[in-house]
């Protein structure tokens, strides 16, 4: 590993943070989905948050291996 390796390492660090927090807000959402006693505004609200979480998650994950892809040192 090179020191110039360092600033890729810790953007692929945060990139799976980032994959991380998307997933846990979309189980989340999903969970009130499913839970008999949410009211339709909030399984609504619910569903919107649950479809934009996945569309982040997706579109960090593609960030991330494209930076490992392009990073030898990150493999």
């Amino acid at each position: 590993m090179h020191a110039l390796d360092l600033p890729l390492i810790v953007a692929r660090h945060r990139a799976e943070e980032e994959l991380a927090a998307y997933r846990g807000a979309a189980v989340h959402a999903r969970h009130l989905l499913l839970d008999p006693t949410v009211d339709a505004e909030a399984r609504e609200l619910a569903e919107l948050v649950a479809e934009a979480t996945h569309r982040a998650w997706l579109l960090s994950q593609a960030d991330c291996e494209a930076l490992v892809a392009h990073a030898p040192a990150l493999r």
